[in-house]
């Protein structure tokens, strides 16, 4: 029926193995299924069990996603459920258009998911899918607005080099 469930109640197949969580999210994009709604509820509901997950098991989970034909999928699901915030919080800020005097810029979240997209299908080279996930990585931190220019992000490049080699160390 292309839809993800679990075999037990989900609180307790997320709560046994927390893990769970991200292949539940990585197999809609990877399968091209749905995940049951009682599933991502709990998902939500037990989001902060990914603390007893390894950040190479997560490193993992996040690479096969971008293996995907179409890696967004993956990332919105996280970003539904609250585990983008856990597992790439980075990301999980760049949501949302704030408008200043009638002007805004597009939503950073929606336009990098987008440019992984066209990545993947461009190419099957991680490094080039990661570059695409990451590449406006310090907009949030970057953001500024001036009365008569409008929106800028002066050193987003440069800034978020810095912030990957955190991203990296975690």
């Amino acid at each position: 029926k292309g839809l993800i469930i679990t075999p037990l109640d989900p609180d307790e197949t997320f709560s046994d193995d927390p893990l769970r969580m991200l292949r539940a999210v990585r197999f809609a994009a990877q399968l091209q299924y749905v995940v049951a709604p009682t599933a991502l509820e709990s998902i939500s509901r037990n989001v902060k069990r990914m603390e007893i997950i390894s950040w190479e098991r997560i490193r993992d989970e996040i690479i096969k996603s971008l293996k995907t034909d179409k890696p967004s999928i993956t990332f919105y699901l996280m970003k539904e459920t609250g585990l983008l915030a856990y597992v790439f919080p980075e990301l999980d800020i760049m949501s949302g258009v704030e408008i200043i005097d009638g002007k805004g810029h597009k939503d950073v979240f929606i336009h990098t998911l987008k440019v992984v997209d066209n990545a993947a299908e461009l190419t099957e080279k991680m490094e080039v899918r990661f570059a695409a996930l990451v590449h406006d990585i310090a907009k949030p931190r970057t953001k500024r607005f001036d009365k008569q220019k409008g929106w800028s992000f002066h050193g987003h490049d440069e800034i978020g080099q810095r912030m990957l080699k955190k991203v990296a160390q975690r």
